[in-house]
This record gives structure tokens, C-alpha cells and sequence, in this order.
């Protein structure tokens, strides 16, 4: 869920129902819903669906929601409900948040799926903006683990015009955001499920063992600054957590909080 003015926005999938809702934070009385048909699956056992938190931007003057939805990354405005713009070429599986910076929104899908990039749109430019403003899309190469397109489950991070990407293998990118060229691509670690985060100029990161790596987010190529391990033995797919000086750390058996 997300916070919006004096509301909460919700995302409510996968499944063979799947909707946005809009509730008041103090009452959890509706405002507005909004079913998502599109992203429905057919049956529980179709494997279709976003599980992505929907996204807040400030854009063209007015407060934007984006998520990823099977096939299209969607914009739709937080006071209502009613959808602003599209933009097509994603696949049936959609796991990260759409990440957006300098005018440009990006959603990467899972499992080998396409990834693409959109211009956003200025006032008064609205509905399907595929023709019109998306930048750039790559080919959906399916669950084969393909080189361009593994995996994807945690978000990246947008510095300038350069996407920070964990993939799933445990794999370290950096794609330009406009044009969608692959920069570089370097073994971090073992599988991942983590977002990378951006505290103090620095990339946060961890694999399933529990493994934190921080890097400089140097678009030459990876620029490791450390590798820790906290105990052994450990499992996560969680992502880490930051507040008050101090990292937060979940695995499936403990809690860590690391500071000075």
C-alpha cells in the first residue's frame, strides 16, 4: 500500500480478481475502486498478474499513480481511479515497481520477460501512448533465463539516466533509461529477490543468504565498496530497510538492525 494525502492506495492481485482501491487512512472507508480485468487470471493456477506497489509521481502538474499490469505499464490518477495513459509491451508477469526519474518511467517484467521504456506524457496527452512516446522495448524471451532478460523481482534504482538492476541469478546491471542499452552486466552474488536502494549516494543490496553488498552506482561497471555477511545460515527475500542511521535486515528467522 501506498500513502496518498489522506488516503491509502492499495494494489490488490495476483488472482482471478484483481483491482485498485483508494481508502481512508483513518476509517478504511472506500473512495473509490477500480477493477483491473485485464490482469485477472483465468483460473488461481494461471500464472498471470502483477505484485507491484503502485507508484507516485509528480508529473505535468498533477500527482500520478503508476503500476505494471500484464501487458501495459499503467498511469492512473490517485483521486479517482480513472486511468490516465498506457503505454504497451510488457508480458503476463509483472513483479518489480515501475521506477521513474528525468521524465521517463521503466517497468521490467519477470521471468526472461520485456522491459520497456516511456517518455511521460505532457498536459493533455492522455490514453494509449505506445506510438507516440515509448522509447524503447525489448523481445519477451520466456522462462529460458535468456542473457538480455532474466528474471526480475526486485526494483532497481533510476540515478541520471541510468537503471540499477539486481536480477534474480544475483546478476548486477545498468541499463541506459532512454535507449535501453545494456551498459554493463556483473555476478554480484547468489539469487535475489531484493530492490536496490540509494542511501547516502550509495547502492544497497542483498541476496537470499543474506549477503549485503554496497556499491558505487557507476554506470562503467560494478564498483563493490563491500560484501558483508551477517550470520550463517540465513535465508531472505526480503529487501533492506533504512531509518534513523540504522539498517534493517529481515531473514525467515531473525530480525537485524545494524548502526554505528
Amino acid at each position: 500500500p501506498v500513502l496518498y494525502e489522506d488516503t491509502i492506495l492499495i494494489h490488490a492481485g495476483p488472482g482471478v480478481d484483481a483491482g485498485l482501491f483508494c481508502l481512508k487512512k483513518d476509517t478504511g472507508d472506500p473512495v473509490w475502486e477500480k477493477d483491473l480485468p485485464d490482469a485477472e487470471s483465468a483460473e488461481a493456477k494461471q500464472f498471470k498478474g502483477s505484485w507491484a506497489t503502485p507508484l507516485l509521481i509528480e508529473n505535468a502538474g498533477r500527482t500520478e499513480m503508476l503500476i505494471g499490469l500484464p501487458k501495459s505499464l499503467c498511469s492512473f490518477d490517485p483521486k479517482t481511479g480513472d486511468e490516465l495513459w498506457r503505454c504497451s509491451g510488457l508480458s503476463d508477469l509483472c513483479y518489480q515497481n515501475a521506477i521513474a526519474g528525468d521524465g521517463v518511467a521503466i517497468f521490467l517484467c519477470g521471468y526472461g520477460g520485456p522491459g520497456l521504456g516511456v517518455r511521460l506524457p505532457k498536459p493533455g496527452e492522455s490514453g494509449d501512448l505506445t506510438e507516440t512516446h515509448r522509447l524503447w522495448a525489448d523481445q519477451n524471451t520466456g522462462k529460458g533465463q535468456k542473457k538480455r532478460n532474466r528474471q526480475r523481482i526486485g526494483s532497481g534504482q533510476l540515478i541520471g539516466k541510468h537503471l540499477f538492476q539486481l536480477d534474480e541469478p544475483g546478476v548486477m546491471t545498468c541499463l541506459d533509461a532512454t535507449t535501453g542499452e545494456l551498459l554493463f552486466e556483473e555476478r554480484l552474488g547468489r539469487k535475489s529477490w531484493s530492490s536496490v536502494n540509494l542511501v547516502g549516494g550509495k547502492l544497497y543490496a542483498n541476496d537470499q543468504s543474506g549477503t549485503t553488498f554496497v556499491m558505487e552506482p557507476d554506470p562503467s561497471g560494478l564498483k563493490l565498496i563491500s560484501k558483508n555477511l551477517p550470520d550463517q545460515n540465513q535465508h531472505t527475500n526480503a529487501s533492506l530497510a533504512f531509518a534513523n542511521g540504522v539498517i534493517f535486515q529481515r531473514t525467515d528467522a531473525h530480525l537485524f538492525a545494524f548502526g554505528e
